[in-house]
This record gives C-alpha cells, structure tokens and sequence, in this order.
C-alpha cells in the first residue's frame, strides 16, 4: 500500500504516517482507517507524524474534501508534517484556517526537528 501507518515508538503514542508514490485519496482512506484501528489499540495518542517527503504532488480532485475529513475524524492531537519543501504550509493552512481546530500543527524540514518536537509532547 502507498501509504504506510505505524506507530513511530514502543509506547503506542505517537502514529507515523508516511504517505509514498503512487497514492490516491482511496488510498488515503484506508490509511486512515489503519489509523482509526491503530487508536483502538492505544490508551492515548498524542501526535500523529505525518511524512509527505515521498509523496509527490497530491493527486488531483478532492484535497480540501479529504484533508478536512480526516481532521474532523483523528483525535485532536499535534499533527508534524515532515516534507522538503513549503508546499504543505501552503495547501494545509487554508484547511486549518476552515476547520479552526485547537489542534497544534508543526511543519519541519528535518527528522531531527520532528523528534525533537516529538520528543516534547511525550514529555508533557
């Protein structure tokens, strides 16, 4: 499957997600349900890392539709979206700016900085 759900660490709290060409948003459903299964599992998530890196561009038709039914579905936890470039700030802000969610969003370029911020909310 295009796209990957686990856990990122030992202690069932933070879910990775890591979305890999070729993709479709059929495919993103799916793996949002592993996600809905993997928090069955847990006795509390607190972040999701989400690894756009391999994903390529979205595929056509439907990101606002898709991206707002997945905020509206996962728990209201920090979401870090990893990727290379500013494509992400770009498409998701207006979809958070909807939704206006208390979800904290982190956007970083670098695996070291998404542990760090990780590592952050574990603490908590």
């Amino acid at each position: 499957m295009p796209i990957y759900v686990a856990w990122c660490e030992e202690y069932k709290s933070v879910i990775c997600v890591e979305l890999v060409l070729p993709w479709d948003w059929g495919n993103f459903r799916s793996a949002l349900q592993e996600a809905q299964d993997l928090i069955q599992e847990a006795d509390e998530v607190k972040a999701f890392l989400i690894d756009v890196r391999p994903a390529g561009d979205f595929p056509p038709n439907g990101f606002i539709r898709n991206a707002r039914y997945a905020l509206n579905l996962l728990p209201i936890v920090p979401m870090i979206f990893l990727s290379d470039t500013q494509m992400m700030p770009m498409v998701m802000n207006p979809v958070i700016s909807i939704m206006r969610t208390k979800r904290a969003y982190h956007f970083v370029h670098s695996e070291e900085k998404a542990a760090e911020i990780i590592t952050e909310i574990l603490a908590d």
